[in-house]
């Protein structure tokens, strides 16, 4: 399940035992602060029928004066929404059949057309072209149907409050990351779509805010795969590290809400536990 658990919990050292993170909202108090701040951990893209924002969550929204996510993608102003399109296409007019062997082109055309009834004609003219973190995206809204997005639906109760709004990385950065990975590893990650069938097992996993499970799995799978390992690094550790000053200094500042992919909260090198050692005190909240 590693490439769905990073893709859909990430942008997301030590097994984490028992149930430690058994909660997708937690508050972030002590060390000083004289208010609260609030930390949520989502999946970026939920089945509508499955889709829930519990009256707790939407109450700390509510009272919290600033709300952040890992980027604010609903801000961008045209000529970025325009830099961004331009990334999601293969650079030099490639494309995927070119790049790819034949066995791997032939099981992702295949999927499309099976699974997702996308004719073959269809696909070679408009799919063709995308990198593959693009077109996994697609695939994965296709795939579910009819979806909701807890950072949207966040950013519309924050726009109704009038909250501030910020953001820990941009767009341009995440995308870079993609980018500047080989393509066979990004075709390995992205476009793997036998993984598409455990999909509903990890969001049964993260519908019961059951992180030690979902950490559990990607950590197993790391210790035996060292490309997982570096991808790991790079995806989780190196951000959650990045983000945790700005974390610092903004809950010092405001009363904050925190919403970043649920991958990023669990483990020693998690959020929750680098915020600890920072002196903070986090704990579950129930919902």
């Amino acid at each position: 399940m590693k490439k769905l658990v990073l893709l859909l919990l990430v942008f997301v050292g030590i097994s984490v035992s028992g149930q430690e993170y058994n909660s997708t909202l937690w508050k972030i108090s002590g060390n000083g602060l004289e208010q609260p701040s609030y930390l949520f951990g989502t999946m970026h893209i939920m089945p509508k029928k499955l889709f829930n924002i519990s009256n707790k969550t939407k109450e700390l929204i509510e009272s919290c004066d600033v709300i952040t996510f890992e980027v604010n993608m609903f801000d961008l102003s045209f000529s970025e929404k325009l830099s961004l399109a331009s990334k999601m296409y293969l650079k030099n007019g490639s494309t995927l059949e070119q790049l790819m062997n034949r066995d791997e082109f032939t099981a992702l055309v295949d999927f499309a057309r099976d699974t997702l009834r996308i004719k073959e004609r269809k696909f070679m003219k408009k799919y063709n072209r995308l990198t593959p973190f693009a077109l996994n995206s697609l695939f994965t809204a296709k795939y579910i149907g009819k979806y909701k997005m807890y950072e949207q639906e966040f950013y519309k109760l924050a726009k109704k409050n009038k909250k501030e709004i910020t953001e820990l990385e941009t767009m341009a950065f995440q995308l870079s990351l993609v980018s500047d990975m080989p393509f066979e590893t990004q075709v390995e990650y992205f476009l793997d779509v036998t993984e598409m069938s455990e999909l509903y097992e990890l969001i049964n996993l993260y519908r019961k805010q059951d992180l030690d499970a979902i950490y559990d799995q990607s950590e197993e799978e790391a210790e035996q795969d060292k490309e997982m390992q570096t991808f790991m690094k790079k995806f989780l550790v190196d951000r959650n590290a990045d983000w945790i000053p700005k974390i610092v200094y903004q809950i010092s500042q405001h009363c904050s809400f925190i919403a970043v992919g649920a991958a990023h909260l669990p483990g020693k090198e998690g959020v929750i536990n680098l915020l600890r050692e920072q002196g903070y005190t986090v704990e579950p909240v129930a919902q």
